[in-house]
């Protein structure tokens, strides 16, 4: 079920930001976007990963300048995978 209505989420963003605005909701492209990115994310279907704890301030006040309520947010410690691709993009 989350795959189609990611895919639904998709769709529409991109169908907003090619016509440039939904005047029913007031919408331009930059809020289209965000919202379309902030579905994904509350679907699970994109993580959004941060350098810094500092990173997240600048990125909540996005959210709240674009009306976006946060209902949950996790801080992951990243895994084995991750710390690899890090340490090989360094080198």
């Amino acid at each position: 079920m989350i795959p189609v209505v990611s895919l639904a989420v998709v769709c529409v963003t991109i169908l907003g930001v090619a016509v440039g605005r939904y005047p029913f909701l007031r919408m331009n492209r930059a809020t289209i976007a965000l919202t379309g990115a902030t579905l994904l994310m509350l679907l699970g279907a994109i993580r959004l990963a941060l350098p810094a704890y500092a990173e997240v301030e600048r990125v909540m006040a996005a959210l709240r300048e674009a009306r976006v309520a946060v209902q949950e947010m996790e801080i992951m410690q990243p895994d084995l995978e991750e710390v690899f691709v890090q340490i090989m993009h360094r080198s």
